[in-house]
């Protein structure tokens, strides 16, 4: 093969692995330039409350807060969005009209959540095991009892 031949498809893959990936860059350019986040911290009425749930319906975006009761999600885009913040044993808190702006962050800092006992039901959970037999072999252990020898207490 020539050098010119071996020049031309060398440059003829380089131009089509960068046909591939320019709508890709292109993207995430134009994403991220009309997007913002939101942070916040979710408190009980005593503690800062890890592991509830922040929800934003309209996009499908979940979120779990930490430890500390923080959360943070990156890449929205810029609008109002409807915020849920639920965790078991606490009542679910909505928020509407959350402003996101581009290139800024909507901070949440001031939401409680209150304590709730929920009165629940009786519910009987049953199964089914298909036909299968298994056939267990009968084993015998034998411990030496010198392992387990109590030390005099002092």
């Amino acid at each position: 093969m020539s050098i010119l031949v071996r020049r031309f498809c060398r440059n003829l893959r380089l131009l089509t692995l960068f046909a591939m990936c320019f709508p890709l860059l292109a993207y995430s350019a134009n994403g991220s330039a009309n997007s913002g986040s939101i942070r916040g911290i979710v408190y009980s009425q005593e503690f800062a409350l890890p592991e509830v749930w922040v929800t934003l319906p309209g996009l499908k975006i979940e979120a779990l807060t930490d430890f500390d009761g923080r959360f943070s999600i990156g890449d929205v885009p810029a609008g109002p969005y409807h915020i849920t913040f639920g965790r078991i044993g606490y009542l679910t808190v909505s928020l509407d009209s959350v402003s996101v702006k581009p290139d800024q962050t909507a901070v949440l800092d001031t939401l409680v959540l209150n304590y709730h006992a929920f009165n629940l039901q009786e519910m009987v959970v049953t199964a089914t095991r298909a036909g299968k037999k298994f056939y267990f072999k009968p084993g015998v252990v034998r411990l030496a009892v010198s392992l387990y020898e109590e030390e005099p207490l002092q």
